[in-house]
């Protein structure tokens, strides 16, 4: 794998293999490396587990409410199987639908701000330290033109 010989014969000694190679020590290390969560990741999973909490603690409250006090003044008012799809819809209402839309135009503004875009030509205006970025959004660019 590692020699420039295309064709002949000869005769080799095998003095390591494997993972005790270089090409296998660097396999090793970059198969061990860890992918951190890039910062709009952590935000976003801020804001949902925030959304997530209020929404159930939402529910808790009005089940809380119903079991104790409307369901014995008013027994015929709300039943159980109405509880539980009026909980249901309190779930759901709390999911954000706009959520996809934000987070697509808030990166078409950073990108607006990164990359100045004139009649197909890219002037690339800042530099990052995380290549990833720049690859992703290289990609995402290209693809739209």
């Amino acid at each position: 794998m590692a020699t420039m010989i295309t064709n002949g014969t000869g005769k080799g000694i095998v003095i390591k293999t494997g993972a005790n190679t270089m090409i296998g020590s660097i396999a090793t290390l970059t198969s061990g490396a860890k992918e951190e969560k890039t910062t709009l990741q952590k935000e976003i999973t801020n804001f949902v587990i925030i959304i997530a909490v209020l929404a159930v603690s939402t529910v808790a409250v009005c089940l809380i409410l119903w079991g104790v006090w409307i369901n014995k003044t008013h027994p015929s008012f709300q039943t159980t199987p109405n509880m539980v799809i009026n909980a249901i819809a309190i779930l759901t209402a709390f999911v954000p639908t706009g959520l996809p839309i934000a987070v697509t135009l808030s990166l078409l503004l950073v990108a607006r701000k990164v990359f100045c875009i004139r009649k197909h030509f890219l002037i690339f205006k800042y530099s990052f330290k995380n290549k990833n970025f720049i690859r992703w959004l290289e990609t995402k660019c290209w693809s739209k033109i």
